[in-house]
């Protein structure tokens, strides 16, 4: 019996810590860098090239498969489909595509984008997909499964987008729509202060929300419920994480 457990990307570090199984196996234990793998070309240009790492933190053998597909990110969660005029998944080449890792190795699995012919400028994606298969036949163990989204990014990439911020009935509403040809990744911070003019706080000091991705030619709604305090200016700012750019500012007076 095999069991696939979708890994979670939390920072450098991904680990897989579930149940033991009945023969009191230790659960894998793996880390990746990087997280997800963004590679840039100059307009006309045609082929480029990047790596990953990966680490057999756990004691035992590890057999790996690397899988190359394409995504869509719907209702927030990543979803495999079919290629389209934005996958470069066609032409996504990985070595090696199968590999052992010993206990306590790393392993360097490096990645070829080479299209037949120079894409426009925008941005491309493909799904690589780290799978831990069977060493044995008749293995049963928890196996780990790790996704990074790869971005092929040509000419360049200029954040473009309208960002819509509303505050009513103690609902924040953010909504962001990406005009342009990259993919949007940004944060909110809000904070209240007595006056609009008063110094900006720390960053620590701001409360976040995570707005997450947004691509070409798609519109993002995020809601939040904050209890309002009415004697203090309500102020929000969503920024770009790649560039740490305001790309959108509101105050709001509840006094």
């Amino acid at each position: 019996m095999q069991v696939y457990i979708a890994v979670v990307h939390l920072l450098f570090l991904i680990l897989v810590s579930e149940f033991l199984s009945a023969q009191n196996l230790p659960p894998p234990v793996v880390a990746i860098a990087p997280i997800n793998l963004v590679l840039h070309v100059d307009s006309g240009s045609k082929e480029t090239s990047g790596k990953y790492t990966l680490i057999n933190l756990s004691d035992r053998d590890m057999k790996v498969k690397v899988e190359v597909s394409h995504f869509d990110v719907k209702n927030g969660n990543l979803v495999e489909i079919a290629p389209d005029e934005n996958s470069i998944a066609p032409w996504v080449f990985v070595n090696p595509a199968t590999f052992y890792l010993k206990p306590k190795s790393k392993k360097v699995i490096r990645v070829m984008v080479a299209p037949p012919e120079p894409l426009r400028d925008g941005e491309y994606r493909a799904l690589i997909t780290f799978r831990e298969v069977p060493i044995r036949s008749g293995d049963n163990q928890i196996f780990f499964s790790i996704r990074s989204q790869l971005y092929l990014q040509v000419g360049n990439p200029v954040d473009k987008v309208e960002v819509d911020i509303k505050y009513e009935d103690e609902t924040l509403e953010i909504a962001i729509f990406n005009k342009g040809q990259y993919h949007f990744a940004g944060q909110a911070y809000y904070y209240f202060t007595d006056d609009s003019s008063t110094e900006e706080p720390k960053l620590s000091d701001k409360n976040i929300i995570k707005l997450g991705k947004v691509f070409p030619a798609k519109k993002k709604v995020i809601k939040r419920e904050i209890n309002s305090d009415c004697n203090k200016l309500l102020v929000v700012e969503v920024v770009s994480i790649y560039t740490g750019e305001v790309v959108g500012k509101k105050f709001f007076d509840c006094k």
